[in-house]
């Protein structure tokens, strides 16, 4: 059989460590379709970062407590700011929303003491709810072929900038897409992530001018890569 043929008949198993969106499960506090869509529609990715998650902020309403009780405030709005934008790239957003609140109040001096307690009442909450949906998780493919990531990318540079001159909001959204793809291609992540830090925060503030200017500074970056 050709193997053009192979690969088009409906016959075939999928391979073993193949995943599609019919195998994840019900995740309550989770837009499964936002998510998806965030991660260029690849279950596999999305699997992938959702157990991440899991393992890396499993204890994250403790780690901003001991944070805020030792006054730590900026490590603590590190912390916040860090969920905030993980979660929505999951398509948890009322999970990024309580992080949102979180972040913001902590900005305050002195800190409204009140405010933050009922604050963080409600993110242990909402994270607890949204770690419990990913215990039963299916387990993550070992590999999954990115074979458009690499296409993608100047298209979703090309968006985003569109999206940032006409200060368009699905610039956040075009942002996690172009993180996404970009992560997928590279060996090098780290040399990308401060660039990754800084326009997230711009975008998440507004600030679609000076996004703009770190925009210019994360392509050429990684046109260099292409050299």
């Amino acid at each position: 059989i050709p193997p053009q043929a192979h690969r088009n008949n409906p016959d075939t198993p999928a391979p073993q460590n193949s995943i599609d969106a019919t195998n994840l499960p019900e995740l309550p506090g989770i837009d499964r379709q936002r998510g998806l869509a965030l991660h260029m529609n690849r279950p596999g990715l999305y699997l992938k970062s959702l157990h991440e998650f899991a393992r890396d902020y499993a204890n994250l309403d403790q780690r901003l407590e001991q944070a805020i009780s030792k006054q730590m405030h900026q490590e603590a709005v590190r912390l916040a700011h860090a969920c905030k934008s993980l979660a929505a790239s999951l398509g948890a957003l009322n999970l990024s929303e309580a992080a949102r609140q979180l972040e913001q109040t902590l900005g305050h001096t002195p800190l409204p003491q009140a405010k933050l307690s009922d604050q963080l009442a409600n993110f242990r909450s909402t994270l607890h709810t949204v770690l419990a949906s990913l215990k039963d998780l299916p387990e993550a493919p070992a590999t999954e072929p990115s074979p458009d990531s690499a296409t993608q990318i100047p298209a979703l540079f090309s968006a985003l900038r569109n999206d940032l001159k006409c200060a368009n909001a699905s610039s956040e959204t075009r942002f996690a897409q172009l993180k996404t793809a970009l992560k997928q291609v590279t060996t090098a992540e780290s040399e990308y992530e401060k660039i990754f830090t800084d326009l997230q925060a711009l975008i998440d503030d507004v600030e679609y001018e000076q996004a703009l200017q770190q925009l210019k500074q994360l392509q050429e970056q990684w046109e260099k890569t292409l050299q």
